[in-house]
């Protein structure tokens, strides 16, 4: 099946789903392991699609990475950003205000798409489970049951994710008393040269410095940081 967009939540989870239609009161999308889904927009970060001739993931992942603003924001595959309101999502275009006038815009002429935000975002407090699952996508929320082949995780918005067990390739609880430092991000970063080189090695997470898997003698981890000695 044809590559599907990259749904990204304010609360960092990614959802890979068809998008049915959109609008002020959020998307409504089509996952292929949990079925029609609904989601409101101050839960939305962006979106980022597949489109063959799209640019560098890197110019990509700068334009979502931005600080929230206050209009939406679409960028191009040239790595142009356009400003503007959106008026609605169809199945295969968005429809824009910029400036007053309304541009239609098909999907595969676009690269990403970043929502306003709109109202403050509060993230889901206490211990959530993380799951993945076996398209790609990302959930978290609250663990609410398991019945009928399906664990029911209920997100921020308050509703319940019937996630088939068949799809879960993995479960992480996070929050309460335990908080992995990969799961945090540094404050302050010091990458200092070694020895004069002009070569700078950034930490990883889950990796060595050169991308190899992080080992303690012949024992490999799964989960960890990865630095430089100095």
């Amino acid at each position: 099946s044809p590559a599907r967009p990259r749904i990204v939540l304010r609360n960092g989870d990614v959802i890979y789903a068809y998008i049915m239609e959109g609008g002020e009161q959020g998307l409504k999308l089509n996952s292929e392991p949990l079925g029609e889904l609904s989601i409101k927009c101050n839960s939305l970060r962006g979106i980022i699609f597949p489109t063959p001739n799209s640019a560098a993931e890197a110019a990509v992942e700068a334009f979502m990475s931005q600080k929230e603003a206050n209009e939406d924001q679409m960028f191009s595959p040239k790595g142009e950003t356009t400003a503007g309101f959106m008026n609605k999502f169809t199945d295969k275009e968005l429809v824009l205000d910029v400036g007053g006038q309304k541009r239609t815009v098909p999907y595969e002429q676009m690269a990403a798409f970043r929502f306003a935000a709109v109202e403050k975002y509060t993230p889901q407090a206490g211990v959530l489970a993380a799951l993945r699952l076996s398209d790609g996508t990302v959930l978290s929320g609250q663990l609410a049951g398991l019945a009928g082949g399906k664990l029911s995780l209920k997100n921020a918005d308050g509703a319940l994710w019937p996630v088939p067990e068949k799809a879960l390739c993995s479960l992480e609880i996070r929050g309460g008393k335990l908080v992995f430092l990969t799961d945090l991000k540094p404050q302050a970063e010091e990458k200092p040269l070694v020895g004069g080189m002009p070569l700078v090695r950034r930490w990883r997470t889950h990796a060595s410095v050169t991308g190899e898997p992080l080992k303690i003698g012949r024992k490999e981890f799964a989960r960890g940081i990865g630095v430089r000695s100095y």
